[in-house]
């Protein structure tokens, strides 16, 4: 289980809330598989909140992963078990991902919408991985080669930024890890500064 807060739900270089959000997690692990949820729910009521379920295959460095993105606001609330195209509030998704190793020091994710995206936008992102002591640091950029799911006129870079990660330990049961990360978006042309904080 975990729960972070952050400043700001910032994915992909896209601002998902106006305000700090509230992000819990729990995830079931047996050997290569994972099974996961996530969620998020921003503290101005207006802001949409989330809700994904997500199902991993790990294999050495490289990982697939199913998810399922589910959005809703308190104002419009949509039956959730509703997966009628174009209708439903659910996006599916599949990742293949390189987590990097000590030799090759880079994050390669590809990701393919498959459900309810009619242009099956894909996004890809670039890491560079790297540390300074105890902090890690990730350098990246993310492009989306489709016009209509991150912009509806635009295609191109959605991210360019740096993540600045490290871990506390609270005690033997508790970890505390702090993220910083700085990010600008060519495709919506914005700058954020987003701070989380977590707890393990």
């Amino acid at each position: 289980m975990s729960v972070d807060v952050a400043s700001q739900y910032n994915w992909r270089g896209l601002a998902l809330s106006n305000g700090p959000a509230i992000q819990p997690g729990i995830e079931m692990s047996t050997n290569r598989f994972s099974l996961g949820a996530w969620g998020s729910a921003a503290f101005q009521a207006h802001d949409s909140k989330e809700v994904d379920f997500y199902l991993a295959y790990t294999l050495s460095a490289f990982k697939l992963t199913v998810l399922d993105y589910y959005y809703y606001a308190d104002t419009v609330i949509s039956d959730y078990f509703n997966y009628k195209k174009d209708q439903s509030s659910h996006v599916i998704e599949g990742v293949i991902e390189f987590t990097g190793t000590e030799k090759i020091p880079f994050r390669l994710l590809a990701g393919l919408n498959l459900f309810n995206d009619r242009n099956n936008s894909a996004y890809f992102e670039l890491a560079w991985l790297t540390a300074v002591g105890a902090t890690n640091v990730e350098v990246l950029a993310g492009y989306t080669p489709q016009v209509g799911y991150y912009h509806p006129d635009r295609k191109g870079f959605t991210n360019m930024g740096i993540n600045i990660n490290r871990e506390y330990t609270l005690n033997q049961q508790l970890t505390m890890p702090v993220r910083l990360s700085l990010t600008y978006s060519p495709l919506i042309r914005q700058t954020h500064l987003v701070l989380i904080i977590g707890l393990y």
